[in-house]
């Protein structure tokens, strides 16, 4: 069978054509379905994977007693007994905090004193010392830190190993 102009306004070659056009349109209209599924299947795993992800941040934070708004009861600062809180939620060990001194406050003029405290964390990870400035910032009251320094640990087996001092400043 031929297929030209004439051919075409004829009701007998529309009789055979049609059904294997709608039978390609149908393959068609079934792989991209298909395809789609597929993709819509990968994203319900991404999903999910980062409500899984969610949820055991939601629960490391609470574990850390950390408050993801950090408005909520914040404690007033003693320094020894303040600093030891943070470094234990930082797991930060006891040894790893050679000095924690304060310098006299500064009066002023309505009354209150500023007061500077300085802490030394020896042999810890990046990781811990965002922790511990976090706890401290977020759970006591007017505290924050305003300087930092960090130098590389002598610990050469690992190097995400640091050495710092953290000034904070609070008002009492």
């Amino acid at each position: 069978m031929e297929i030209n102009r004439e051919s075409l306004k004829k009701a007998q070659t529309w009789m055979v054509l049609a059904p294997a056009l709608l039978l390609l349109l149908g393959v068609v209209v079934m792989f991209n379905m298909h395809s789609a599924r597929a993709m819509a299947q990968t994203k319900v795993k991404v999903a999910k994977k980062v409500v899984a992800n969610a949820n055991e941040i939601i629960k490391i934070s609470q574990e850390a007693r950390l408050s993801l708004s950090g408005s909520a009861g914040k404690e007033q600062f003693e320094t020894v007994e303040s600093m030891k809180k943070c470094a234990e939620i930082a797991r930060i060990p006891e040894n790893n905090i050679p000095r924690i001194s304060g310098d006299k406050g500064k009066m002023l003029r309505d009354g209150r004193e500023v007061l500077r405290e300085r802490v030394e964390l020896n042999n810890v990870r990046m990781e811990q010392i965002g922790l511990f400035i976090d706890y401290a910032e977020s759970n006591y009251e007017s505290l924050r830190c305003n300087n930092i320094a960090i130098t590389p640990s002598a610990n050469k087996s690992d190097k995400d190993r640091w050495n710092t001092t953290l000034q904070f400043e609070h008002i009492k």
